[in-house]
């Protein structure tokens, strides 16, 4: 369809790994399209111009390597100072850049905060009620179905505008940022072979690092500790051993909210 493709400099033609490399190799000296750049005109179908094209993009990915290698070295090295890298704030905080240096961090949203400390607090010691006879206050057992019911409740959101489900408000106590810590490789994805198909999956990392944050903290040392040792006491209803035998799970969804059900 096409004679020709114009590309500032052979090598931003692909990027990607030796198939990728391979598929746009064949595609250009099977169709008999040219190459034309500023310094000259290549032609796929002659052999000395296939070579030279095919040895540029092998360096591209080769520099495409190197520039990521050097980026995540950068990634590391804040992460090690205590930066904060991710691209969303989390709830309770709001990212503001640091001053005089480069990267990130964090600061607290006092009325996200106040949330979250009664979330602490409600987990660990249970939710006030009130004797409608005597107006005697008594604490009784709560978790995080009964916090997810009373952010949404009030209309709170995540971060990502999303209605709060037992697992995120878990994902919240649990987390290490309102500890003061920053956390960096909790998971990565990898690539691996399903059916003779290549298939990414995110995978907990075995290089996941937690380190003291530059950010304030918005529980103590000692609540976070208590939290902690609650998640751990806590088990699962059902084995993960034990495989779905029901022939509905995951198709039927929550009309509202559209999670599975």
């Amino acid at each position: 369809m096409w004679d020709g493709v114009y590309v500032y400099e052979i090598e931003r033609l692909a990027r990607g790994d030796t198939i990728d490399q391979g598929i746009v190799a064949q595609t250009f000296q099977y169709s008999g399209t040219l190459i034309y750049t500023p310094m000259r005109t290549f032609d796929p179908a002659s052999e000395a111009d296939s070579e030279y094209f095919e040895f540029g993009l092998f360096m591209s990915r080769r520099e495409y390597k190197t520039t990521r290698r050097r980026l995540m070295a950068g990634r590391d090295a804040s992460h090690a100072e205590g930066k904060y890298l991710g691209s969303r704030r989390p709830f309770g905080y709001n990212r503001v850049k640091l001053k005089g240096e480069k990267g990130w961090s964090l600061e607290i949203i006092p009325e996200e905060a106040a949330y979250i400390r009664w979330a602490a607090d409600v987990y660990l010691n249970g939710a006030e009620k009130t004797d409608p006879e005597t107006g005697e206050i008594t604490r009784v057992p709560a978790g995080a179905h009964y916090i997810a019911d009373h952010f949404n409740a009030l209309g709170l959101r995540t971060t990502c505008g999303n209605l709060w489900t037992p697992g995120s408000v878990r994902q919240l106590l649990k987390g290490p940022v309102i500890a003061g810590k920053v956390q960096w490789y909790k998971f990565e994805t990898k690539i691996q072979m399903v059916d003779g198909q290549r298939k990414k999956v995110r995978l907990p990392s075995d290089k996941y690092s937690v380190v003291e944050g530059r950010h304030q903290a918005i529980l103590d040392e000692e609540t976070c500790a208590r939290l902690s040792a609650a998640f751990r006491s806590h088990k699962a209803p059902v084995s993960d051993k034990k495989k779905i035998t029901c022939a509905l799970s995951g198709l039927v969804k929550c009309a509202i909210c559209g999670k599975a059900m």
